[in-house]
């Protein structure tokens, strides 16, 4: 390795190669150093010399491609998918980080509460839920008002913070003849 950075050609020094170990001990001598490669060190914090003669060579190493800048990743708000409302995945989208079961089982082992109710309320949506059923209530825009299709209009109707991923599930559970209801109680 010395002895070719120092003539700038490639040397070939194993076993399956031409080179003899001699011309290899003659170019370093050529150009000054011993012949087999080593260098007395000298201590940088007492300014003696070592006893021991310490081999110097080159070192040859390949830069990986994955730097810790070209990982970084920071979203506050952004795209989100149209059926689950929530953050789309992806650093190249310009999506979220996403967290799966250990990520938040670290969060809680942690107490780290109101970061996980963030991170897991992304798709937070209000519902309309009727008080006296439990069923999802219409929303009617045009009159302003909320009502019940199977109570009626008559009925008090809740807004309901909660995932829109859940409100999805009950609108699937819906859609194969199951009526699931939501139970409410005041939360004070």
């Amino acid at each position: 390795g010395k002895a070719g950075a120092l003539h700038a050609r490639t040397v070939d020094a194993s076993a399956f190669s031409n080179e003899s170990e001699e011309s290899l001990r003659e170019m370093l001598t050529e150009m000054g150093f011993r012949e087999d490669g080593t260098e007395r060190m000298i201590n940088g914090i007492t300014g003696e010399e070592f006893e021991a003669k310490i081999f110097i060579g080159n070192m040859f190493y390949l830069r990986l491609k994955h730097m810790v800048g070209n990982k970084l990743h920071a979203r506050g708000a952004g795209r989100i998918q149209l059926l689950t409302r929530q953050p789309i995945e992806g650093r190249a989208k310009g999506g979220g980080l996403r967290l799966g079961e250990m990520e938040k089982d670290c969060f809680v082992a942690h107490g780290a509460s109101l970061l996980l109710k963030e991170r897991f309320d992304s798709d937070r949506t209000v519902v309309p839920i009727c008080s006296s059923c439990g069923l999802i209530a219409v929303n009617d825009i045009f009159r302003k008002k909320m009502f019940c299709h199977r109570c009626g209009g008559n009925v008090e109707v809740n807004r309901v913070e909660m995932s829109y991923a859940f409100k999805l599930l009950m609108d699937e559970i819906r859609s194969m003849g199951i009526i699931p209801s939501v139970k409410l109680k005041n939360k004070y």
